[in-house]
């Protein structure tokens, strides 16, 4: 289940990142460059019950130094973790993106 909060806050955070563009196919670009001086820039985010995690990749993508997303099952946060890897989102450099 996605929360309507949860696609507003989103949105919300990613609103000034590639003029409301996350990633698109035809254009190369890395994730890393495209959030550098992203709205979060240099913030750690923790998102308490990420669930399918949509506010955790926004402030991942949103330029968050660090994103601490939990919840009480494990397989959304491996979900999480499979998403962010596609996205080219580092989810293994200190600190760690995601904590379980």
């Amino acid at each position: 289940v996605l929360w309507p909060s949860s696609s507003s806050i989103a949105e919300h955070l990613l609103m000034d990142v590639g003029q409301n563009r996350i990633l698109e196919d035809s254009e190369e670009k890395d994730s890393e460059q495209a959030t550098k001086n992203g709205p979060l820039a240099g913030l750690t985010v923790l998102e308490l019950g990420a669930g399918t995690g949509l506010v955790s990749i926004a402030a991942a993508l949103g330029g968050a130094k660090s994103v601490i997303a939990t919840d009480y099952e494990s397989v959304p946060l491996k979900l999480l973790t499979y998403a962010l890897e596609e996205l080219n989102v580092r989810t293994d450099a200190p600190p760690p993106i995601i904590k379980t």
